[in-house]
């Protein structure tokens, strides 16, 4: 179905806005807490360096900000992570138009994430393309909103409940042996998704 680019514009810019909204409005309704990866910037925050362990310094110095203009209100923190969700869903949209312009198209794109996915699948329709007719696309997570996007999104489900298990058990084992062993590689299955957004290709 070839969907007018001016709607699909509309269509796009109208869901971030609500999913701004919403994102923002809703886990400041109903945690009780920040989430610990914020509270933990936010402790690093207040003593930048240029490099942490696990994040580049930007994340702890954009909460620090926040957290001088406006103090422990948890909703702009919220506001603040769904602002660069936001952007993120912006540059992929106009990265992906980019790639559309260009002929020939590639069979299929598997995105980072089904959020990436997303954005692949709205600047694909506002360039007149159907997915999964012209080009399939996939992502990774199996998100929430994947089964109702339009078309709904093929994504591979990760399981992180088995990675949490797995990797619990290594610790358990590391603290009560050898806690001098070599780094070990464990591999968990994933689950495909097939949905709307892909097509099977027959030569």
């Amino acid at each position: 179905m070839l969907i007018n680019k001016n709607n699909i514009n509309k269509l796009f810019y109208s869901f971030l806005i609500i999913h701004l909204i919403l994102w923002t409005l809703i886990p400041t309704l109903t945690n009780n807490n920040l989430p610990l990866d914020t509270i933990e910037a936010l402790a690093w925050g207040s003593n930048l360096d240029w490099g942490f362990n696990k994040h580049p310094p930007a994340s702890a110095f954009f909460l620090e900000v926040i957290y001088q203009l406006f103090g422990s209100q948890d909703w702009v923190y919220y506001l603040l992570s769904q602002l660069f969700l936001v952007t993120a869903f912006i540059v992929v949209f106009k990265f992906a138009e980019e790639l559309f312009k260009n002929h020939p198209l590639p069979t299929a794109i598997i995105a980072g994430n089904d959020v990436i996915a997303k954005g692949i699948i709205y600047a694909a329709q506002a360039n007149g393309l159907n997915v999964p007719g012209n080009i399939s696309i996939t992502g990774i997570g199996d998100f929430s909103s994947s089964e109702s996007s339009f078309p709904s999104i093929t994504t591979v489900r990760m399981r992180p409940n088995k990675v949490g298990v797995k990797a619990a058990n290594v610790l358990l084992e590391r603290i009560n042996g050898d806690r001098e062993a070599e780094p070990i590689r464990i591999k968990v299955s994933v689950e495909v998704k097939a949905r709307e957004s892909t097509k099977l290709i027959t030569n």
